[in-house]
């Protein structure tokens, strides 16, 4: 048993040292590598991309903000009419009414038939007409704003909001890739030549 185990141990070695005999240990570039001892992978991070999109910190990642004109009301008080919705009525100045013009205000007839000095069948006597504009109310509804008193804002068109101006209302923006520094890959070493960028093969 022990005699078999040394000749197989000393008919190894001899083949061994044979074929050290017959062939050299040369260095040559991995054919892998090219010789670098690293090569480039996509970078998981960003997809290749080299930026990776992260919550807006301007918005919180809602992608808007309250509208600085309207302070988030969606409105704007009317200029025309003050916020009221009404305005002052232009035929009658207010007044809701007009003087009669059949009898210039006296509230009598002034026909020559009248002898009698009868009423103003025009006014029955008041010496004044409701106004048509206004209906005596003596204002009319504000052209502007349609009797609201306010119109919508002209920055956000009533919404009380505005697209984020950093993320444009995306709610994320791109930023460089940490991982591979905006490159879009990452250097890895060769596993085949452990970085060294050689290999050794027999000639």
């Amino acid at each position: 048993m022990k005699r078999t185990f040394l000749s197989l141990y000393f008919s190894s070695m001899f083949i061994a040292v044979l074929l050290c005999s017959c062939h050299s240990v040369i260095k040559k570039d991995c054919e892998t590598c090219n010789g670098d001892g690293y090569t480039m992978e996509e970078c998981e991070e960003c997809d290749g991309t080299g930026f990776v999109a992260v919550t807006c910190r301007e918005c919180d990642g809602v992608g808007y903000e309250e509208c600085t004109f309207c302070f988030g009301t969606g409105r704007d008080e009317c200029t025309l009419c003050g916020g009221k919705g009404s305005k002052e009525c232009v035929d009658c100045n207010g007044y809701g009414r007009k003087r009669c013009t059949s009898c210039n205000g006296s509230g009598r007839s002034s026909l020559w038939y009248d002898s009698d000095n009868s009423l103003c069948l025009t006014c029955s006597g008041r010496g004044y007409e409701d106004c048509n504009t206004c209906y005596g109310t003596g204002r009319e509804r504000c052209s502007s704003c349609n009797g609201r008193g306010y119109e919508d804002c002209f920055s956000c068109n009533g919404t009380g909001r505005d697209n984020c101006s950093l993320c444009n209302g995306l709610g994320k923006v791109k930023v460089r890739c940490s991982e591979c520094d905006g490159d879009g890959e990452i250097k890895k070493t060769c596993e085949d030549c452990d970085g060294d960028g050689k290999v050794s093969v027999l000639e």
